[in-house]
């Protein structure tokens, strides 16, 4: 199961489409030369190239740490490209590494941290997203110097980096009231569909600062029901932090014109939050 869901990651990161490949051994010249072949203008030379990538990669995240950092430099190299497809597959190898090596991310990518927050405004958002998701999810938290960029990176057009960039800002400054209220403001400037995909992301990170939990309360008021639903599903994560919560959502689970899928989650949240208030 556990090569499947690497295998599901690597294609979705690298954007490939295609069956499994062996791992079979390689050396970071052939990354360099991979790269190479991405920038041809022959369509099956590509294709051919993106498919070896996704091979080199699944290789690499089997190996130690000192071998794979022997292919930082081509990776780093590659992210320097002109050519945006290069860039693209460049930036997967750090997008990969933090989901799937998290508990030695910070010795496989030592000393790149500067150079990953450098590409946080890069042209294509594909690239942007890997590069954030590598310090988001940097473990046990995202570096110091990675707040501001991840504060500036809320403002991107992307909902995706949006997200990644909230997520690694409450894992790296979860008491901070700057991150937070920088948080907050990003939702006040956002249509429904973006702040619940926000939303989401909070929920995913566990956000419990009060100035976060005071506006997902004021979102449970929101006329998008998706975001709504979504809001309450975070507060119910939130367990006794939410306890502000708790006679907003009584209001919503009361209201007889809602529907029975919003009034479930609802009435789960106000379960999971009095649950937790009860515990010693």
């Amino acid at each position: 199961m556990k090569q499947y869901q690497t295998f599901v990651l690597l294609m979705g990161l690298l954007g490939l489409h295609g069956s499994f490949a062996s791992a079979q051994p390689r050396s970071p010249a052939e990354l360099y030369q991979l790269f190479e072949k991405l920038k041809s203008s022959n369509l099956e030379v590509k294709n051919q190239a993106s498919q070896e990538l996704h091979a080199y990669a699944q290789w690499w995240l089997e190996q130690d740490v000192a071998t794979m950092r022997e292919s930082l430099p081509a990776a780093l190299e590659g992210l320097d490209e002109p050519n945006p497809a290069v860039r693209r597959q460049a930036s997967a190898f750090f997008g990969v590494v933090t989901a799937l090596r998290c508990d030695d991310i910070s010795e496989i990518l030592s000393g790149t941290v500067d150079e990953i927050i450098s590409h946080f405004e890069d042209p294509n958002d594909r690239v942007r997203g890997n590069m954030i998701r590598a310090l988001a999810l940097w473990s046990p938290a995202p570096p110091a110097r990675a707040i501001v960029p991840f504060m500036k990176a809320l403002e991107d057009p992307s909902g995706e980096v949006r997200s990644l960039a909230v997520y690694g800002l409450v894992r790296a400054a979860p008491e901070s009231d700057s991150v937070a209220q920088a948080i907050a403001n990003a939702l006040d400037s956002l249509g429904p569909e973006a702040r619940r995909e926000l939303t989401q992301s909070l929920e995913n990170a566990r956000a419990d600062h009060p100035i976060i939990v005071q506006k997902l309360i004021e979102q449970l008021d929101d006329d998008h029901r998706p975001l709504v639903y979504t809001t309450a599903k975070a507060l119910g994560v939130l367990g006794s932090e939410a306890s502000d919560a708790v006679p907003r959502l009584r209001m919503i689970a009361e209201d007889p014109d809602i529907d029975d899928q919003l009034r479930e989650v609802v009435n789960s949240a106000l379960r999971s939050i009095q649950q937790a208030k009860r515990r010693p």
